[in-house]
């Protein structure tokens, strides 16, 4: 199993090529996919505000979901608290803390390309 980050999962989708070569390997080798329902609001408001363009379907995001083969993840009390408890160096954006918090209440890697993250080594992470 692996979770992955917002903007992971995006360009996974969109097959744009921003992608290292692990991380698309793990992707396509991995046949438990998941996001956090935090990564559904972050693209969802994304979209909403026009920072990503995907066309006139307002539910992209579940049809995108759904073809890809991704479970999401909500976000329980047990990750709400995992999130919370996050030591530093782990930043302050709580969507950030949410996703990692799924990744360590799954046991799951998190694949990602944000530096602080995999810096912090709080959880596995794949890039």
């Amino acid at each position: 199993m692996i979770v992955l980050d917002s903007h992971t999962y995006l360009w996974a989708v969109l097959n744009d090529g921003q992608l290292s070569r692990k991380a698309r390997t793990a992707i396509d080798n991995e046949s438990e996919r998941v996001v956090s329902a935090m990564t559904v609001y972050e693209l969802a408001f994304a979209i909403a505000r026009g920072r990503i363009d995907v066309g006139s379907d307002p539910n992209w995001v579940e049809r995108s979901l759904h073809r890809a083969g991704v479970v999401v993840e909500p976000v329980s009390a047990a990750i709400a608290r995992a999130a919370a408890r996050l030591k530093e160096p782990m930043h302050g954006d709580p969507a950030d803390r949410i996703i990692v918090a799924t990744a360590l209440e799954l046991g799951a890697a998190l694949v990602t390309r944000d530096e602080r993250i995999r810096r912090n080594k709080l959880v596995e992470t794949i890039w």
